[in-house]
C-alpha cells in the first residue's frame, strides 16, 4: 500500500529581481508595482491592491493586471499595479493580498511621491553638496 501526502499551504508572495519594497518617484510619474504569486496545491481565491488600507481598482488612472476572473491561472501569476500621474497624496502604503483556501498572504510596498517643488528644491542641493565637495580647499 502506498500512501501520498499533499501538502496544502498558503501562497507565497515574492518581489521582482532587483525591485525593492521601498519607492521613491516624482510627482507627475508613473509608478509600477509588481509581484510574483506562486500557489501551491491550492488555487488562487482572490488576488487584491489596496492603498493604505483601502481597495484598489481598476480605473482611469489605475490598472491592475495579472488577475484572472476564474483565479484559474498556473503558477506564478505575476500581478501588477499601475498609477498614472502621480501626485503627493497617492503616497503611502500599498499592499497586494493573495489568498487560496488554506490562507493569505500580504506583500507591503512604501511609496513615496515627491513634489515637483521638493524635488527641484532637492536636485538643486545635492547638486550644490557635490560641487563643494569636489571643489578644492
Amino acid at each position: 500500500m502506498v500512501t501520498y501526502i499533499l501538502f496544502v499551504v498558503s501562497p507565497r508572495i515574492t518581489l521582482l529581481y532587483g525591485q525593492t519594497n521601498y519607492v521613491s518617484i516624482d510627482a507627475g510619474n508613473n509608478l509600477t508595482l509588481s509581484a510574483i504569486i506562486e500557489e501551491y496545491n491550492s488555487p488562487l481565491t482572490s488576488i487584491m491592491w489596496s492603498h493604505n488600507d483601502v481597495p484598489v481598482y481598476n480605473g482611469d488612472d489605475r490598472i491592475i493586471t495579472g488577475l484572472n476572473s476564474s483565479m484559474s491561472a498556473m503558477p506564478p501569476v505575476m500581478a501588477t499595479l499601475q498609477r498614472m500621474s502621480l501626485i503627493p497624496l497617492d503616497a503611502g502604503r500599498y499592499t497586494i493580498t493573495a489568498a487560496n483556501d488554506v490562507g493569505s498572504i500580504t506583500m507591503t510596498f512604501n511609496v513615496t511621491v515627491y513634489s515637483k517643488l521638493f524635488t527641484t528644491q532637492f536636485r538643486g542641493m545635492i547638486a550644490f553638496i557635490l560641487h563643494f565637495f569636489q571643489s578644492p580647499l
